[in-house]
């Protein structure tokens, strides 16, 4: 089954309702002022955009092995982090 993605109206509730999680509320920025250094038509769009891009582009990230993260202690940050390890306890 292919996967619909969500409309602007659907994006626009789903981001309201997390920055209001965390106390933010969008009605205190203008609606739509050029001058101002944001406003909530601005800050939905790249909101939205930031959402359509940015998820799906880390779920399709695959560590290459010529990208290897560099350590104090290799053997052991591999061991933790290779497919089939056990997380150290």
């Amino acid at each position: 089954m292919a996967v619909t993605p969500p409309t602007d109206e659907q994006l626009d509730t789903f981001i309201r309702a997390r920055l209001a999680l965390i106390g933010i509320d969008l009605d205190d920025l203008p609606v739509d002022d050029p001058a101002a250094p944001a406003d909530q038509v601005r800050l939905m769009s790249s909101l939205r955009t930031f959402l359509r891009n940015v998820p799906a582009a880390i779920s399709d990230f695959t560590m290459d092995p010529q990208m290897r993260i560099p350590s104090f202690y290799p053997p052991e940050f591999m061991s933790w982090t290779s497919p089939g390890s056990q997380a150290p306890r």
